[in-house]
């Protein structure tokens, strides 16, 4: 259920869907975030356990870790898409928006579906719109453009959800060093050769680190070491795949104390080690 992405921070994905026949995603999640704009026709969207039903004008909000599901209801269902991951947690240049989505992605009491009517007189259609063309002319700066886009959308769409009941006065740009455990992967993969200490992360998210521990295993189902080892050996499986690197340097690149260590840990994910792994 979960799906694989290779976004990075102020990296972005913005196209259209369009289904002459019925489309279905199944249940799934990601760590990156995904708005949808309806064109024509509609579709089901799933949230948690909301079934929603968007339709033309419709803007749908996905967070990042939120369980969804999709399916249009009926032929040439066309909606415009962009996924991303908010802000740039490596430099921790994070925007108003994104410290808001970092709480947002914790508290989950928002609205995942805002109606046209919300949304017609804001500048999100145009906006989504801009940075799909953006993106298929990949013009120069086309990223800093879509970047500058993908902003103002948040903020308009989080002035909604603040005129429907959502706190944002307690965020300002003091709170820049806040880090989420939401937004952990895209930290951890953007460090993943160099140490990662549990007890040093949970200082970055406010937290002690009984209570980091315990919520980082509620939201990804396994220890903080666990899930880094977890990333280091998928990221070693890639680059076996996809270079020539020896063992020794994938080991070291991917944050592994030897190749020694690699193989031990490779081989008790994958039930292979990654000389014959990468022979296969």
């Amino acid at each position: 259920m979960y799906e694989y992405s290779d976004i990075k921070d102020h990296r972005y994905e913005c196209f259209t869907e369009d289904h002459n026949s019925p489309y279905e995603v199944r249940l799934h999640w990601h760590y990156f975030m995904e708005i949808m704009y309806i064109l024509d026709g509609s579709a089901k969207v799933t949230v948690g356990r909301d079934e929603l039903t968007a339709m033309p004008g419709d803007l749908v909000v996905l967070l990042p870790s939120v369980m969804h599901a999709i399916k249009t209801l009926e032929p040439n269902t066309r909606y415009s898409v962009i996924k991303f991951t908010p802000g740039s947690f490596a430099s921790r240049e994070l925007s108003w928006s994104d410290l808001a989505l970092l709480k947002l992605a914790s508290d989950r009491n928002i609205n995942a579906l805002l109606r046209s009517p919300d949304i017609s007189g804001s500048l999100i259609p145009a906006l989504i719109d801009n940075s799909i063309k953006e993106m298929e002319d990949k013009k120069p700066g086309y990223l800093g453009i879509i970047s500058c886009d993908v902003q103002i959308v948040l903020t308009e769409i989080i002035r909604l959800w603040a005129s429907q009941g959502f706190a944002t006065g307690s965020l300002n740009q003091s709170e820049e060093e806040y880090l989420d455990i939401e937004a952990l992967p895209s930290y951890i993969e953007d460090n993943i050769s160099s140490p990662l200490v549990a007890s040093r992360i949970a200082s970055m998210c406010n937290m002690s680190y009984s209570g980091f521990a315990r919520r980082f295993r509620k939201v990804f189902g396994r220890s903080f070491k666990e899930y880094v080892q977890y990333i280091r050996v998928t990221k070693a499986s890639e680059l076996l795949k996809t270079t020539g690197m020896d063992i020794a340097g994938i080991s070291n690149v991917t944050g592994f104390s030897d190749a020694s260590h690699l193989i031990r840990v490779f081989k008790k994910e994958f039930g292979t080690t990654p000389a014959k792994y990468r022979n296969s």
